[in-house]
C-alpha cells in the first residue's frame, strides 16, 4: 500500500527505470571512473534520483539549499516501508544531503498520509556508496548508516531491519 502511495504523488520523470536485463542501476554519471552497482533485490521496489534544481525550483541557488542525495529508494518488507537515502561518492558524504533528503521524504510521507488518510510505518536507513576499499569489510554500520563499496551486487533486503 506504502509504495502505491508514493507512487501517486512522485512525478514520473524521477524514476529510475530498470535496465535491460530488469535490474536497477545506481551510477555517478559525473564521475565516469565511478564503479556502477546493480540492485538485485527482489519484490516491489520504487527508486528515484533527484537532479539538483530540478525538484526544487522554488529555492534559490545557494551553496547547499538545494542539495539533496544522489537516490531514495523506497522498499515494503513486513509491512513497514524502508526509505533508502542513497549517495554515491568518491569523497567523503556530506551530511546536509541526507538531512535535507530525508526532510523531503518526510515531506512526501506526510502528504501521502494526509491524501490517503493512512499513517505509514517509516523506517529510515542511509547508504554510501565509495570506491575505495572500506579497512577489512565491505559493509560498515553505524546507527542506520551503511558504507558499501561500490560495483558491488546490492540487496537491500539484507538492510531491512529495524535497530
Amino acid at each position: 500500500m506504502g509504495l502505491e502511495n508514493i507512487d501517486k504523488i512522485i512525478n514520473d520523470k524521477f524514476k529510475v527505470r530498470r535496465d535491460n536485463t530488469g535490474k536497477l542501476i545506481l551510477e555517478e554519471k559525473k564521475e565516469k571512473k565511478f564503479p556502477k552497482t546493480k540492485i538485485t533485490t527482489s519484490g516491489q521496489l520504487i527508486l528515484y534520483k533527484f537532479e539538483n534544481g530540478n525538484i526544487l525550483p522554488f529555492l534559490k541557488d545557494s551553496s547547499n539549499i538545494k542539495s539533496l542525495s544522489d537516490y531514495v529508494l523506497f522498499i515494503e518488507h513486513n509491512d513497514k516501508l524502508f526509505i533508502f537515502i542513497i549517495e554515491l561518492s568518491m569523497k567523503r558524504k556530506k551530511e546536509y544531503q541526507n538531512e535535507s533528503t530525508q526532510l523531503l521524504m518526510d515531506y512526501i510521507i506526510r502528504t501521502s498520509d494526509r491524501i490517503n488518510k493512512t499513517k505509514e510505518n517509516v523506517i529510515y536507513k542511509y547508504i554510501l556508496l565509495t570506491s575505495k576499499v572500506i579497512k577489512g569489510n565491505t559493509k560498515v554500520k553505524l546507527q542506520d548508516k551503511y558504507n558499501i563499496k561500490a560495483g558491488n551486487e546490492l540487496n537491500l533486503k539484507d538492510y531491512c531491519m529495524t535497530s
